[in-house]
């Protein structure tokens, strides 16, 4: 599970290899922010192994946003058994395809379920990743004296002032990490004695 306030993306990209009853599984890992940039990766992939027998491919963006294809193998046997893997990671804007290159012996459903898990797991043990702070965005309204507070509970809370506006009152935009949420608010109505307006924006 994420962290909160925070979530996993890949480092980098990675690869690791297995082989069952004579077929090669070549899963490859990427970090993929969205699904433009993963489609655009999945025609990559297939291209460079145009002659493996099966691409399957599946990607996490975040918990909405995920899509998983088993390239010709039967229903349910590929895709989302890759799928599952990333979703139990904990790690998202994750992007991951299997190459296999059939060695002769059928496995059976259930042997392949086996083995596109398998191989999207030795990836992802190969896996380092990053840490992603998430951002929340508030709107201050305040008479111009409170100014020097505002500023110094953003930073406080490491955050940062994204915008400044004096044509009629203060009116500020910061940028709080999310997790700082309801102590931030809670900061700025104690030390102002309500005399800062804040509302959360996004």
């Amino acid at each position: 599970m994420a962290e909160a306030g925070h979530y996993l993306i890949p480092a980098a990209s990675c690869q690791a290899e297995i082989k069952i009853k004579g077929s090669r599984f070549i899963a490859a890992i990427e970090h993929s922010p969205g699904r433009t940039e993963a489609e655009r990766m999945y025609l990559s992939y297939k291209k460079k192994y145009f002659n493996a027998t099966h691409n399957c491919l599946a990607y996490y963006i975040r918990p909405d946003d995920f899509r998983f294809s088993d390239d010709g193998e039967p229903s349910g046997t590929a895709g989302k058994p890759i799928l599952q893997v990333l979703e139990k990671s904990g790690v998202q804007e994750i992007f991951c395809v299997v190459t296999r290159y059939f060695g002769g012996v059928k496995l059976g459903t259930g042997g392949l379920i086996k083995a596109y898990t398998e191989a999207a797991q030795a990836a992802l043990g190969q896996l380092q990743t990053i840490k992603v702070t998430l951002f929340s965005i508030f709107e201050t309204k305040a008479d111009y004296l409170w100014e020097s507070k505002i500023r110094h509970v953003v930073a406080l809370f490491g955050g940062e002032i994204s915008r400044a506006d004096y044509a009629s009152g203060l009116i500020m935009e910061a940028r709080i990490p999310t997790a700082c949420d309801e102590e931030f608010l809670q900061q700025l109505t104690e030390q102002s004695n309500g005399q800062i307006i804040c509302r959360l924006k996004k």
